[in-house]
């Protein structure tokens, strides 16, 4: 999560981009199961594509019988900066 936040934070605003990242991440970390990996609205939770507004990264990963959930939120710098 946090190397996608990262990436946001350096102006990258593709969520498909950005839940690869996290995808990638986690998968060279070692044996988990993805359960999902989602980057929403912060206010309606609503899935999106670009993010242009307020956003959280969400995800539920099994690493052997543990279920972790978490999110972070993603900021983006403002456009043009």
């Amino acid at each position: 999560m946090f190397a996608a936040a990262e990436e946001a934070a350096r102006g990258e605003r593709d969520v498909a981009r950005l839940v690869e990242a996290a995808r990638t991440e986690i998968h060279e970390a070692g044996p988990a199961q993805i359960e999902y990996v989602e980057i929403v609205d912060a206010e309606t939770l609503e899935a999106m594509k670009t993010i242009d507004r307020p956003a959280r990264m969400c995800l539920a990963v099994r690493i052997g019988s543990c279920r972790l959930i978490d999110n972070i939120s993603v900021d983006v710098p403002p456009e043009g900066s």
